[in-house]
């Protein structure tokens, strides 16, 4: 014959493991440790934050190019790409110029020139 309190006791016992898992734990008054109360995660866009950060790369790296190399030998490089087979079309239209990355160029060069 079995014990009819085993059930509620592993049942106790899993329902404060579970709690320990989302970092709960006991808390007597006048103790110092974790605290009962239970937070629920924020809802993440990561999807979003992903895009921002490969948006933000991009400009990154075409403002780099564009203050690195002068700008005829950079956009006759562009140009030559405008002229290549689909990927390099596509390419050459995310590597052109926008008024963001000019901005940040020029930033940077007064930032350089003022040093």
């Amino acid at each position: 014959m079995t014990d009819p309190n085993r059930d509620d006791f592993y049942g106790r016992v899993a329902r404060l493991e579970k709690a320990h898992a989302h970092g709960q734990g006991h808390e007597a008054v006048g103790t110092l440790g974790r605290s009962a109360h239970y937070r629920p995660p924020r809802k993440r866009m990561p999807i979003m934050r992903g895009s921002v950060f490969v948006l933000a790369a991009v400009i990154g790296l075409k403002a780099s190019l564009y203050n690195g190399i002068p700008e005829d030998v950079y956009l006759s490089r562009l140009a030559a790409l405008k002229q290549g087979t689909a990927i390099e079309r596509v390419g050459a239209f995310l590597m052109t110029p926008d008024p963001l990355s000019i901005w940040l160029v020029d930033t940077w060069r007064n930032l350089r020139d003022s040093a």
